[in-house]
């Protein structure tokens, strides 16, 4: 068997081609794309449950899906504190009030302690944006 240097050899015409690259794609455009799926299937799930493919069972699945998105969304909401993000930019990302925002996804966790200096103008925090 024959050793790999870094290079492969065409099959057509035997000349040495690089190995292909990862296209760096920005993180962003990425979570888009997952997003976007995710939204797909959850509609795809919902208009077979319309349609009489699923039966009960169906909804307690879906609301398992839901548990499971509440829990991702508190621990970004959570991540982003600990960022510097304010109340006030998250509860507007989630259509919401400040104060709303607090009390869903800290007001009552019993012990919690919120990001310290978090409170930045516009939300952002003014050394990493």
């Amino acid at each position: 068997m024959e050793k790999t240097t870094g290079t492969q050899t065409g099959a057509a015409t035997g000349t040495p081609q690089k190995p292909r690259k990862r296209a760096n794609r920005d993180h962003r455009a990425g979570s888009d794309e997952y997003l976007k799926f995710m939204k797909r299937l959850m509609r795809m799930y919902g208009r077979r449950i319309k349609e009489g493919q699923l039966d009960i069972d169906s909804l307690t699945q879906l609301k398992d899906i839901q548990a499971e998105l509440d829990e991702q969304t508190r621990e970004v909401v959570m991540a982003l504190r600990g960022q510097g993000y304010s109340w006030t930019a998250i509860g507007g990302a989630l259509g919401m009030n400040r104060a709303s925002a607090y009390k869903k996804y800290l007001g009552n966790v019993e012990g919690a302690v919120d990001a310290p200096g978090a409170q930045k103008a516009g939300g952002v925090p003014s050394s990493s944006r």
